[in-house]
């Protein structure tokens, strides 16, 4: 009975530090993007993020999160299994598309220059990560 009690216990444990730790990186890349905002804050439009363009583009980044915490629930329900590794690849793709969104953000409110070559590159590294990630899930599924 105590075993059973100080393993659950280990597991909590275990589950909490992961928590802790995501948060933590969450935190730290927050107060960064906060840090290095104010530099050219002054001379932001901000009418320029209700243009069409820019509208989609957040709803873009608003799915990509979405889809990509979804997947790291599913990702975490199949660790281990025969389609751990092809959630994986959709993981990093979501995140590839996170950034891309990100960047083409940070570019339409003038912050920082980003050539549209890397967004491009990018986004094609995107597309080869879900292509992966599909014939991983086709071979272990067996089709």
């Amino acid at each position: 009975m105590w075993s059973r009690i100080m393993r659950s216990n280990e597991k909590t444990k275990s589950l909490m530090m992961r928590k802790t730790r995501s948060y933590r990186v969450g935190l730290a890349l927050a107060t960064l993007i906060v840090a290095l905002a104010p530099a050219k804050a002054s001379a932001v439009e901000m009418g320029v993020l209700l243009t069409m363009p820019s509208l989609f583009n957040e709803i873009t980044l608003l799915v990509a999160i979405i889809a990509f915490f979804g997947g790291l629930k599913v990702y975490g329900l199949v660790r281990g299994g025969l389609l751990a590794k092809c959630w994986q690849m959709f993981l990093f793709g979501f995140g590839a598309l996170i950034l891309v969104q990100v960047l083409r953000l940070v570019n339409t409110l003038g912050l920082v220059e980003i050539p549209e070559l890397l967004t491009s590159l990018l986004l094609g590294c995107m597309a080869v990560l879900w292509f992966l990630g599909m014939r991983e899930a086709r071979k272990a599924l067996g089709a």
